[in-house]
């Protein structure tokens, strides 16, 4: 490895961790109803160990998606488990700019930058793009499945906030019942879900770094 690739890899985790200071300030710590989920041991205002993990990893790989030719997405998309589409689609809702801001922002005839949307996140070509051929191939993945909307989560008790279910430790269950479609007390073994691509657990959630070019 070069001097340029670990200076890259450097600026990258620092852009990750300024991303996650600003999670924690915007969602974790306002999430009152969070002290029910976690151990008393843990910090209620910032993400778990787990969290943090999955929270990274989809952090990147969004980014990687939104620097990726929108005719090259699908192929991107279809090599990923219907769990982290959902995850991708979440992050999306990150009120903030995702990786180092080199994006082509939206501009509105007349009126210069549109920085953010009615969500509150800023707008650019790719984030939008993205945006609309992840929805329509998730909605083929789920429209593909027996029985598709068996389950789906409930957001009306306390279990997220602002939008942001998929990403906390204690929405687990009705995440993955959401993706293959069974209510969490009917949930087979895993291994069918694998191999349809629909959910894949990971040891702790492990933080990935990819080194792929363009981050």
């Amino acid at each position: 490895m070069n001097w340029l690739e670990t200076n890259r890899i450097t600026r990258n985790a620092r852009i990750v961790q300024k991303a996650v200071e600003q999670f924690d300030q915007q969602f974790t710590s306002q999430f009152r109803f969070r002290r029910r989920y976690i151990p008393r041991t843990t910090a209620a205002n910032r993400l778990t160990p787990t969290e943090l993990s999955r929270f990274v990893r989809t952090y990147y790989l969004v980014w990687t998606l939104l620097r990726t030719p929108v005719d090259k997405l699908l192929a991107h998309l279809e090599r990923m488990t219907l769990k982290q589409c959902h995850l991708v689609d979440e992050m999306l809702l990150l009120p903030q700019y995702i990786g180092d801001r080199s994006q082509k922002m939206i501009i509105s005839c007349g009126e210069g930058y549109v920085p953010e949307n009615s969500w509150g996140q800023p707008r650019s070509e790719s984030r939008e793009q993205l945006g609309m051929v992840l929805y329509a191939h998730i909605k083929r993945i789920e429209d593909g499945r027996e029985n598709p909307y068996a389950y789906w989560h409930d957001d009306d008790h306390n279990l997220g906030y602002r939008n942001f279910n998929f990403i906390w430790d204690h929405y687990k269950p009705d995440f993955k019942a959401t993706c293959v479609a069974r209510c969490p007390s009917k949930l087979d073994t895993d291994i069918e879900y694998e191999t349809r691509g629909l959910w894949e657990d990971s040891e702790d959630e492990e933080v990935h770094f990819p080194l792929g070019k363009g981050i």
